[in-house]
């Protein structure tokens, strides 16, 4: 099962004359460091995705929010913002049914 959580666009933070903004961000993410400004209904302003490359995981990533004017400055859980769907949810150990 696929839901959206977001809708939106994106563009590279940091863009290059000369390129387009495909090239940037397959570069970038080729690199293991993307950086983005998200245009979403909920996510909005700068992040880095970023690629770690000492985890157990092979292919695991990190997405970071920039401090930005967009940035969340009290207390917040994006999982309470999540579609909860036949008792599912992202939360370890939570699950009650499969999707």
């Amino acid at each position: 099962m696929i839901w959206t959580w977001d809708e939106g666009t994106y563009e590279p933070l940091h863009r290059q004359d000369g390129k387009e903004d495909d090239e940037i961000l397959q570069q970038e993410l080729d690199e293991g460091s993307l950086k983005i400004i998200l245009h979403g209904q909920k996510l909005k302003g700068e992040f880095a995705l970023v690629k770690m490359h000492t985890a157990k995981e092979k292919n695991a990533w990190l997405l970071i929010k920039h401090d930005d004017a967009h940035a969340v400055r009290s207390d917040y859980d994006a999982e309470d913002h999540l579609p909860i769907h036949h008792g599912f949810s992202l939360r370890v150990g939570e699950n009650e049914a499969s999707c």
